[in-house]
């Protein structure tokens, strides 16, 4: 058994609904009456800075970005003498490089409050001797005492 279907479609041009059955009318704004109000003259802006007002805004900036410089360096030494301070007063132990240690985890097992990582780990290096070179196995190193101490 078969059946069709059949679809019908409109018999009209697709671009009929575009086209305009009579041209629009042109329309024309018209200002004024009784809903415009009068505006009065703006009052002449300057178009910018004098020189004087440049140099002192310059001046000013420069001031600004220089105590901003000078405050970061100020905050810098005293961390870093504080840190110094810390590190000169802990106790030290010795302790047998193990396969495996680092001087950064060695830094962070013997870490000193108040103190980052990074600087314990320079002071390990400064107090050895070790100019970045590696660590042997079964060597000895100087290391701040007490902390957060892990033994392996």
């Amino acid at each position: 058994m078969m059946t069709s279907a059949r679809a019908t479609l409109p018999l009209t041009d697709g671009t009929a609904a575009l086209s305009l059955a009579a041209p629009r009318p042109a329309l024309t704004l018209v200002r004024g009456g009784l809903s415009e109000r009068p505006r009065r003259a703006r009052a002449a802006v300057s178009p910018g800075l004098s020189r004087r007002q440049a140099l002192a805004l310059a001046a000013t900036g420069a001031a600004l970005v220089l105590a901003l410089c000078a405050a970061c360096l100020a905050s810098e030494a005293l961390a870093s003498q504080a840190s110094s301070a810390a590190l000169a007063a802990v106790p030290t132990e010795t302790v047998c490089v193990l396969e495996g240690d680092t001087l950064w985890g060695l830094a962070e097992r013997h870490g000193v409050d108040g103190v980052a990582t990074q600087d314990v780990m320079a002071w390990i290096e400064r107090e050895n001797g070790l100019d970045g070179a590696s660590l042997e196995v079964g060597g000895r190193l100087v290391v701040p005492a007490g902390g957060s101490s892990l033994s392996r």
